[in-house]
């Protein structure tokens, strides 16, 4: 939930991206225990990190995970996969 929120909150956006990277790359040391919330955290994590297949692949887990039950987890991934994405993840 931290990572989400430094990642998305207006308070913490861009001053913590690093270290919620750096958290999100520790949360895939365990790949199998992740749920499916935590997955869709991941993905978005990797977009920041200029990672986009990981985005991708993250998000998928988080859908088929979620059973398709959080729409919003469908849209991030339509939109990782777009160019518009790649255009977001590319280096700052």
């Amino acid at each position: 939930n931290d990572c989400w929120r430094w990642l998305t909150d207006r308070s913490t956006f861009g001053c913590c991206e690093d270290f919620a990277i750096a958290l999100a790359d520790r949360m895939v040391e365990d790949v199998a225990a992740l749920d499916y919330f935590e997955c869709d955290t991941v993905a978005f994590a990797c977009l920041r990190a200029g990672r986009v297949d990981d985005a991708v692949g993250f998000a998928e887990r988080a859908v088929a995970a979620s059973g398709g039950a959080v729409p919003a987890y469908g849209a991030r991934l339509r939109w990782y996969r777009s160019e518009l994405a790649v255009a977001a993840a590319a280096p700052r």
